[in-house]
């Protein structure tokens, strides 16, 4: 499943949680996300949509259901 191999590919401690510093790590290093286009605002507001519980981190069990939820419909 494609969303697991990313949420793998972030999770850099391999703790099965993933912090605010692995996800914008991801977003400005690796997806190359310039404060320029999207500011940190913006970013910290996409974190917050992940984190559903405001843990200060999240799991698999929250990054699915919102990766999810930007899928085309089936059929």
């Amino acid at each position: 499943m494609l969303r697991f191999k990313l949420f793998r590919h972030m999770d850099d401690d391999k703790s099965g949680k993933i912090t605010y510093r692995e996800f914008s790590g991801l977003c400005r290093e690796e997806l190359k996300m310039t404060k320029a286009d999207t500011p940190d605002l913006e970013l910290q507001g996409a974190w917050n949509a992940l984190d559903d519980d405001d843990s200060g981190f999240i799991t698999a069990g929250e990054f699915g259901p919102f990766m999810r939820s930007g899928a085309p419909p089936k059929g």
